[in-house]
This record gives C-alpha cells, sequence and structure tokens, in this order.
C-alpha cells in the first residue's frame, strides 16, 4: 500500500513544463599601440684655413751702392723679414630630424551563447495520473 502511495505522489508532483532559458555573451577587446620612434642627428663640420705669409729677402746686388726700397736707403744690409698669418675657421651645422610612427590594432571579440530548452508535455500525458487515480479508486472499492 505505501507502494502505490509513493507512486501516486511521484506522478502527481512530476507533471509540468520546464522552460529554460540561459544566454551568456562575453566580449573580449584587445588594443595594442606601436611606438616606433627615429632620431636622426647629421653633423657637418667645416675648417676653413687661410694661410697667409708674407716674406721679404734683401740682399744688396754691390756693398758700395745703397740700396733703396720703398723709399728706405739700406747700405751693406742684409734683410729677411717674414710675416705669417693663420685664420682657422670650424662651421659645425647639426641637423636632427625626428619621425614618429604610432601604429593601434584594436581586436575586439563577442562570443555569445545562447542555450534555450523548452520542454512540453501533451494534455494527455498530463491526465494519465487522473486515470490512475480511478484505478485506484475502483481497487479500493472492490476489496
Amino acid at each position: 500500500m505505501k507502494a502505490i502511495y509513493i507512486l501516486v505522489s511521484l506522478v502527481l508532483f512530476s507533471c509540468g513544463t520546464r522552460r529554460v532559458n540561459k544566454s551568456t555573451e562575453e566580449t573580449k577587446q584587445d588594443k595594442v599601440e606601436i611606438i616606433q620612434n627615429n632620431i636622426q642627428v647629421k653633423e657637418n663640420v667645416s675648417v676653413k684655413v687661410i694661410d697667409s705669409t708674407d716674406e721679404i729677402c734683401i740682399e744688396p746686388i754691390d756693398s758700395i751702392k745703397p740700396m733703396v726700397i720703398d723709399g728706405k736707403s739700406y747700405l751693406n744690409v742684409k734683410i729677411k723679414h717674414k710675416k705669417r698669418k693663420v685664420n682657422t675657421s670650424t662651421v659645425l651645422d647639426k641637423t636632427m630630424s625626428n619621425t614618429s610612427t604610432k601604429k593601434t590594432i584594436e581586436k575586439t571579440e563577442v562570443v555569445k551563447d545562447v542555450k534555450i530548452i523548452e520542454r512540453k508535455t501533451s494534455l494527455i500525458t498530463q491526465l494519465w495520473w487522473l486515470w490512475l487515480l480511478i484505478l485506484l479508486f475502483i481497487l479500493y472499492k472492490l476489496k
């Protein structure tokens, strides 16, 4: 008799519909930035040297006669005159160039998972427990 009660209670509580809606959405976003800097330095050095030499060497041809140069008279004299002038100029020219490159890479990934479970029972399967109750009632009356 207890088995019949357990069977009847299982039948009564197990009928029904089931609906499950499960949806998940996952968004993954990656962003990568690449920055590249190029710096170039050019140096130009130019050196300019100006060398001017002024040299005077006076030697008399005859030691008895005076020698006149630029209004000055010289007697029996040997003159050596050296004048040297050196100019050095240095020019330093620096040129800098800076080149910058920026790249951006974006990647977006969307993963959707939709799960729908729907279970419906028909009218006949929902009312089968009534047939069981009727059968139990008849068995109970016959005893």
